[in-house]
């Protein structure tokens, strides 16, 4: 009988319990943060900054063609500081200054360096003039709530820059419209530099009081044309991203690009 009234009372515990993954954990956050619990236990992914939070982001971009006889490897580092200056309806606007560039790449053959900070590069002198410009330049980004780009400009000229923006749009995670909860997946179509537009696959890895883990990896039609995996760590106060990485492969082309970030978050 007594084993028979601890079966039970077994039995009643784990049916109390409710599944971990159907919950998420770190409910007690405060009131102020980007990513709130819903009522059902779920999070809704937001971008909610205040004006004059900063970040300082270093960005990597690593290109490894596989197709060529002559190797051409290229390195691009970026480091860049970005600071909310207005919070409208219609989304907030970011300044954005770029602090320095580097480069290591090679031109038939032959080793090519490039840091903005260096007295002498052996980069030839046409292809840093755009960096250079744009390091004296201040960009002026305008997000939506779900991390989308809305709009970009370089200084006063009213004018969309879209290789930048691929290039921008890797700092932050497109966020769905529907709650999520742990384990739960959403797909958003991301500009990549040097491959195009390319469908991303994004599961709800881990939330914490502080922070969320994103995996990323191919969605189902894709998973033959591209290699691809990854993930992001999100701050839950502000939405931006803390850290992130992104491998992708285009078996087809021969090429592989690998995108690796780092923010502070003041």
């Amino acid at each position: 009988m007594k084993k028979i009234r601890l079966l039970i009372l077994v039995l009643l515990v784990t049916i109390s319990c409710k599944n971990p993954m159907e919950k998420i954990v770190g409910s007690d956050v405060d009131s102020d943060f980007a990513v709130q619990n819903t009522v059902d236990g779920k999070i809704l992914l937001r971008l909610k900054p205040e004006v004059g939070d900063k970040t300082t982001t270093e960005m990597k971009l690593e290109i490894r063609p596989s197709n060529s006889f002559i190797p051409l490897n290229t390195d691009i580092t970026a480091n860049l500081k970005m600071r909310v200056a207005e919070i409208s309806d219609s989304g907030n606007i970011y300044h954005l200054d770029f602090q320095r560039f580097r480069m290591n790449t090679s031109i038939l053959g032959a080793k090519v360096n490039y840091d903005s900070q260096a007295e002498e590069n052996s980069l030839p002198r046409e292809l840093t003039a755009d960096l250079e410009n744009l390091l004296a330049k201040k960009v002026i980004m305008t997000l939506d709530s779900l991390a989308q780009i809305q709009y970009l400009e370089v200084e006063d000229k009213v004018k969309k820059v879209e290789n930048m923006q691929m290039n921008l749009n890797t700092i932050f995670l497109p966020f769905p419209e529907q709650e999520l909860a742990s384990g739960d997946s959403w797909t958003q179509t991301q500009s990549i530099y040097g491959l195009g537009d390319i469908d991303l696959n994004f599961t709800l890895e881990k939330v914490t009081d502080k922070e969320i883990l994103i995996k990323i990896n191919p969605t189902e039609e894709n998973e033959r044309i591209w290699n691809i995996d990854g993930q992001y760590l999100i701050d839950r106060k502000t939405g931006f991203t803390r850290k992130g990485e992104l491998n992708i492969k285009d078996d087809s082309r021969k090429v592989g690009v690998k995108i690796t970030l780092k923010s502070d978050i003041n």
